[in-house]
Order: structure tokens, then C-alpha cells, then sequence
């Protein structure tokens, strides 16, 4: 009896590891049949006025026309690149109230976009 009890334990512990096994959606992005090789950083606009409230949009887009920013947004990462600091995840926009030029890229899975400026100045009167 015994034997049977550890027998039976034993099957429904490998079953239980068995259905685990596999890959989750979560694993890696997708964008359909359509294989992504290269990405673009679109911003709406290239200068903005440091006052805190103007700002740029980003968008990502990959090399078959999918706005990737709007279909894999979790998968979608943009970096400032002089301080290294990331932007705030699903955060798509910048503004700052420092005058300068703030260089940004995006990452999608493993690839890397070209470098995006924008400038930042006080309005002139």
C-alpha cells in the first residue's frame, strides 16, 4: 500500500512540473509574423521651452511601420543617455525646466535605436 501511495505522489508531482514547463507569453515580444530587425525613435518635436509643462512625445516604431510604443509597450525601454537614467515605465513623454540638449534612445528586446536630441531653452521674449 505503501508503494502505491508513493507511486501515486510521485506522478502527480512530475505532472505538476511537466505542466509548468513551457514558454509564457511574457517571455518575449511579438509583433506578429513580421520579424523585427530595426527600430526608430520618432519624437514629435525637436526643441521644447523648460518650463516643465511643454514637452516631446516618443514614439517607437519598428522596420515594418508597427508602432511598437502602442502594441508591445512593456517590451519598450527609453534612456536618456547623458545621465543613464531610464524613463519611467509606459512613460512616453519628457519635459524638464533645464535649459540643454538631452539625448534619448529606445531599446526594444535586443535592439538598440539611434540617438534622438532635444533641446530644451527658455522661450525668448
Amino acid at each position: 500500500m505503501k508503494i502505491v501511495k508513493l507511486f501515486l505522489g510521485l506522478n502527480i508531482l512530475l505532472a505538476g512540473l511537466t505542466a509548468c514547463s513551457g514558454s509564457s507569453d511574457d517571455d518575449a515580444p511579438s509583433t506578429g509574423n513580421d520579424k523585427v530587425e530595426a527600430i526608430v525613435l520618432k519624437v514629435d518635436k525637436t526643441e521644447l521651452e523648460a518650463n516643465g509643462t511643454d514637452k516631446v512625445t516618443f514614439t517607437v516604431v519598428d522596420n515594418n511601420g508597427n508602432d511598437l510604443t502602442a502594441t508591445q509597450a512593456k517590451y519598450v525601454y527609453i534612456q536618456e543617455v547623458t545621465s543613464g537614467d531610464y524613463l519611467d515605465k509606459n512613460v512616453r513623454t519628457f519635459s524638464s525646466v533645464e535649459n540643454g540638449t538631452y539625448s534619448f534612445k529606445a531599446y526594444f528586446d535586443k535592439l538598440e535605436s539611434e540617438t534622438v536630441t532635444v533641446k530644451v531653452k527658455n522661450r525668448k521674449a
